[in-house]
């Protein structure tokens, strides 16, 4: 089950909260570096991404190796999805890893 929490300022500050492993992730939006961020076990989670007339372009994906295995990618995923969402942006997904995870959970 997910669930996507956002706080009432523009997705600033996001919790993931986890029925199936119980763990919180803090995920917030750097951008001034255009990056979604996940502090983490062996550094930071993030996703690099632009936007640009109304366009969400998410480009590359990173989880360290310390804190693989543990979908903290979906959880990255899934904060970019609802930003997307409550902006009202277009999504442009150019990592493959993130297009073939977002075909997946829409179907």
């Amino acid at each position: 089950m997910r669930e996507v929490v956002l706080s009432k300022d523009s997705a600033k500050a996001y919790i993931y909260i986890s029925q199936v492993i119980m763990e919180t992730y803090t995920i917030h939006d750097n951008a001034a570096g255009n990056r979604f961020e996940m502090p983490v076990e062996g550094g930071t989670a993030y996703i690099t991404y632009r936007v640009f007339d109304g366009v969400l372009t998410l480009f590359y994906i990173f989880v360290p190796p310390e804190s693989r295995g543990r979908k903290l990618s979906a959880k990255l995923i899934d904060y970019a999805l609802a930003y997307a969402e409550e902006q009202g942006l277009t999504l442009d997904v150019r990592c493959p890893y993130m297009a073939g995870y977002i075909e997946r959970i829409q179907k």
